[in-house]
């Protein structure tokens, strides 16, 4: 199967492999700029490698678990697969979410200026601006 990007197993192993690769190379520590971004590129891939290895482990382990509950009609075993199954649909949202704010710059501040005015008369109401100001820093 190919899906590319996040879920790109196999790009993101081997770019992991020659990340350690480099981190090994003591002249990498000659530059602590690219050693640093080396070690933070490092702990990414790990993440990514890692959750992808468990996602396969269970997927794998709840098909063979599957068989055999189909084959003894096993209720339990279905409904502690189907509890699994959502674990790994969580588990694949909660990644896709990260991919969506994969860009460097993601993780910087930004700086959010709120002011009344502009537009219609609701739009010129303190009140409005005082309630976007609110939902603004909830999310801070």
């Amino acid at each position: 199967m190919f899906f590319g990007g996040l879920f790109d197993y196999d790009k993101k192993f081997e770019r992991l492999h020659n990340v350690l690769q480099e981190l090994a190379d003591p002249k990498v520590w000659n530059d602590p700029l690219r050693a640093q971004n080396l070690s933070k590129e490092r702990v990414q891939l790990e993440s990514v490698v890692k959750n992808l290895d468990e996602l396969n482990n269970s997927i794998q382990d709840n098909r063979d678990l599957l068989e055999l509950a189909v084959l003894e009609d096993d209720e339990k075993a279905a409904a502690d697969i189907a509890q699994d199954v959502e674990k790994i649909g969580a588990i694949l949202a909660d990644m896709e979410f990260r991919r969506m704010f994969s860009n460097p710059m993601d993780k910087s501040n930004a700086y959010v200026d709120i002011q009344s005015g502009a537009g219609g008369t609701e739009a010129q109401d303190v009140c409005i601006c005082a309630g976007a100001t609110k939902m603004a820093l909830k999310f801070n």
